[in-house]
């Protein structure tokens, strides 16, 4: 049974481009698909589906010149991967339920944001796609607000594991319309067919 309209939680949205870039060799955020960096682009595709939108990134990169422009939630645990991110951005507005994705998905495209946000379910922990292991996708997920504790848990305990946390809550599990809006990008081998 859906919650009453006035009790669901706003949904806000969240680039995770935090990430070092180990594999790629260059900000992944920066990368450009098109004409704007990648984080514009993610930036973009949120601004229809959700109230406000932001980048989750290290402090140091809220001072470059493409990332200043946006509204930042800095991570103030960057050595706990994409949970960092998504802890950070919930425990500055608790009681928001967030729209997350990751900027190394260059096929993500609204109408795919926009089917999430259609399918979302308040009074669970979460919405998420399925991946083709069956496993939930925990990079283009909406993270409601009542999973707060659990992830600050797994911080407190050292875990990394965004999928391991989705699959032990009681989340909607949805087939995606369009699996390759799904793909990251890691490498610049995966990559150098795409950017310019």
């Amino acid at each position: 049974m859906e919650p009453p309209a006035q009790n669901v939680p706003p949904l806000y949205g969240l680039v995770l481009s935090g990430g070092r870039s180990t594999r790629m060799g260059r900000d992944k955020g920066l990368l450009r698909y098109a004409k704007p960096p990648q984080i514009s682009v993610c930036m973009s595709l949120l601004a229809d589906c959700c109230k406000q939108a932001f980048l989750s990134c290290r402090e140091d990169q809220g001072e470059w010149p493409d990332y200043a422009p946006h509204p930042r939630i800095h991570d103030h645990y960057p050595d706990r991967g994409p949970m960092g991110g998504v802890f950070s951005a919930m425990t500055a507005h608790p009681e928001s339920a967030w729209l997350v994705f990751a900027c190394d998905m260059p096929y993500m495209t609204k109408a795919i944001l926009s089917y999430l946000v259609s399918q979302r379910q308040p009074q669970k922990a979460a919405t998420a796609f399925r991946t083709s292991t069956g496993f939930p996708e925990p990079l283009c997920t909406i993270y409601e607000p009542v999973l707060l504790p659990a992830i600050c848990a797994a911080i407190e305990q050292g875990n990394r594991s965004l999928s391991r946390l989705l699959e032990r809550a009681d989340i909607t599990l949805l087939d995606c319309p369009d699996p390759e809006t799904l793909v990251n990008i890691n490498t610049p081998q995966d990559a150098r067919h795409l950017t310019t």
